[in-house]
């Protein structure tokens, strides 16, 4: 029976190609490639984190797109998340008023992406679940 693949790889968790150590090679040159993610997981909730000079381009590419209720919708959503933590549902609540732009740029803010799903599409969602977990933690 041939090994498989992963043997040869020290990484224990999730890894983004071309991201990994090898074993028994040298890891692999990538130029091309995205930044390498870190990964991390609060209770069941898992998110990716950026380095910090790919956050902060993450944070102007997104905020020169941004319309003005965007722009607004990010002081609203620091203060949601500010504010003392009663009730999960209705912090949940105030978050779904906020835009989809504003939601992504506050996690970036706060490093806490979440991993895209195949589908590809990062939903408002997963971004409200990343702050209302990083809010409990």
């Amino acid at each position: 029976m041939t090994p498989k693949r992963t043997n040869d790889i020290y990484d224990t968790g999730s890894f983004v190609w071309p991201h990994f150590t090898l074993k028994v090679r040298s890891d692999p040159i990538a130029p091309w490639a995205a930044p390498a993610l870190t990964f991390g997981s609060s209770g069941n909730v898992q998110y990716s984190q950026l380095a910090a000079q790919d956050c902060e381009a993450a944070m102007k590419e997104l905020a020169s797109e941004m319309t003005y209720q965007s722009a607004i919708r990010v002081g609203h959503v620091h203060r949601f998340l500010r504010q003392p933590l009663g009730n999960q549902e209705k912090l949940e609540k105030n978050l779904e008023t906020a835009t989809l732009d504003a939601l992504k740029y506050v996690c970036l803010d706060i490093n806490r992406i979440p991993i895209k799903p195949a589908s590809g599409s990062t939903t408002k969602t997963m971004l409200i679940e990343q702050l209302v977990h990083w809010v409990r933690a």
